[in-house]
């Protein structure tokens, strides 16, 4: 399936396998929302073709508390991503997974709500 979400308000739906010739345009704030959550889902799933392992738990938990640090400290995506030896998308997806986690929908709202559940200081809830 092909899907091209633009600016948050509008999705472009291949309706042929190839996603060539033929398209449906979206335009309800819900269908795009739940096509951009759906799409999350499956790109929370993705595993690379590497043959690589998936990180564990306590390895994506380390690599969380590890980015919230940083980002604490001000760090860029990029940054963290080179501090920590990860790609940027994978730093992007991680902070992605404890926004939602946090159901937050900014970063601010998320180091608030990390911080109202004691992530920053070692005492999580």
């Amino acid at each position: 399936m092909k899907l091209k979400i633009t600016d948050g308000s509008q999705a472009l739906l291949a309706l042929t396998p190839t996603g060539s010739s033929v398209a449906l345009r979206l335009t309800s704030p819900v269908a795009v929302a739940a096509l951009r959550h759906y799409f999350e889902l499956l790109w929370r799933e993705a595993r690379p073709l590497t043959g690589a392992p998936p990180p564990s738990d306590s390895a994506r938990e380390r690599q969380r508390r590890e980015i919230v640090a940083l980002m604490q400290q001000g760090f860029k995506d990029e940054a963290i991503a080179r501090k920590l030896g990860l790609t940027t998308r994978t730093v992007r997806r991680r902070i992605s997974e404890f926004m939602d986690e946090l159901c937050a929908e900014t970063r601010f709202a998320a180091g608030a709500e990390a911080q109202r559940r004691g992530w920053f200081d070692g005492s999580a809830e």
